[in-house]
């Protein structure tokens, strides 16, 4: 029978995983970083926490989704950044093997493709870890095809760019600095969070001038999970194979204000802009090729951005209801 861990970490992605999987068929046990309702607490990289879960559970498969996206941590603590990134991941694998685990999904970041000259990137375009961030997301990645040659395990790694993350207690994971992510910035604008959302510049060689980013639904990502893991189980010879994931075309600035804007006016809502000047450091294109999840693992993306935007925009707003309501009883 097949038993999955869910790694978690801060973020919902992980739960979102588990219920995917558990929808599906599959055993699957959810691990968190912070305390949450029905699930196990506890730290990856706890190696007589992990021993005892492993012995209790016999897992087969674990998909890794904790690792921090937190742009800030990485570049103000990267000590701190790498010690969960990179430390805990690696207890994590010696104890997968010690248990004769040899099946793992993580959850990459595609960040560690060299942005400096515009996409749309495919998995053979060049990498460039050149800060904290990407070299965590690098490393794990080097790390497990030292670890397919050597102690035969089995991985995929998915790399993406942005998708909505709240994370347990309802913000967005890593957003204090997460430059791309322009749907947590409207929001956060749109709530009185944030003054303004920052445009950076319309002048940049794009169909209308603005940059143009990727973004991926959190039930796409999912099921690029499941995908991932059942061409795990379904394989016999180990190796650490990599997929984007991604909406193929991107979206522009100007366009994800226009849907934004029209979503969140629906409840009443609007958000300011301040148009910034044309910053020549940011990449015009950052989008992904997906075609190898498509051909290898038959994975489509089924949500477009007003899906994206709309599921971005319930979570906080439920949040925020709920957050008024609290304090009015109080």
């Amino acid at each position: 029978m097949n038993n999955t861990l869910v790694v978690c970490g801060q973020n919902n992605n992980g739960i979102n995983i588990a219920k995917t999987l558990k929808n599906r068929g599959y055993s699957t046990a959810t691990l968190c970083s912070a305390s949450s309702d029905g699930r196990l607490y506890g730290c990856k990289g706890d190696p007589l926490f992990m021993d005892d879960l492993f012995r209790k559970y016999r897992f087969n498969a674990v998909i890794d989704a904790s690792c921090s996206r937190d742009y800030f941590l990485a570049a103000s603590n990267p000590a701190a950044f790498y010690r969960n990134n990179l430390s805990n991941t690696l207890a994590l694998l010696d104890m997968m093997l010690r248990h004769g685990i040899k099946n793992y999904v993580f959850l990459s970041s595609a960040d560690i493709y060299n942005i400096s000259q515009p996409g749309p990137f495919s998995e053979s375009s060049p990498l460039a870890a050149c800060n904290p961030y990407t070299r965590s997301f690098f490393t794990i990645e080097q790390v497990l095809g030292d670890y397919a040659r050597l102690s035969g395990l089995n991985s995929i790694s998915l790399r993406y760019f942005n998708t909505h993350e709240p994370n347990i207690t309802g913000e967005n994971a890593g957003a204090r600095c997460a430059e791309n992510n322009l749907v947590h910035q409207v929001i956060q604008a749109a709530l009185g969070r944030q003054a303004s959302v920052l445009v950076n510049g319309r002048d940049h060689h794009t169909p209308d001038g603005t940059l143009v980013r990727d973004y991926l639904h959190v039930d796409d990502l999912a099921q690029g999970c499941l995908l991932a893991l059942q061409t795990l189980l379904d394989s016999r010879t180990p190796a650490a194979r990599c997929y984007n994931l991604g909406s193929d075309q991107g979206y522009s600035v100007a366009h994800l204000l226009a849907t934004a804007r029209r979503i969140l006016q629906q409840d009443g809502y609007t958000f300011t802009l301040d148009e910034g000047e044309h910053n020549p450091r940011l990449c015009s294109h950052l989008v992904l090729n997906c075609q190898k999840a498509k051909q290898e693992l038959g994975w489509h993306p089924r949500f477009g951005l007003d899906d994206i935007v709309s599921y971005a925009w319930n979570t906080h707003k439920k949040r925020a209801l709920a957050n008024a309501f609290l304090s009015e009883q109080l």
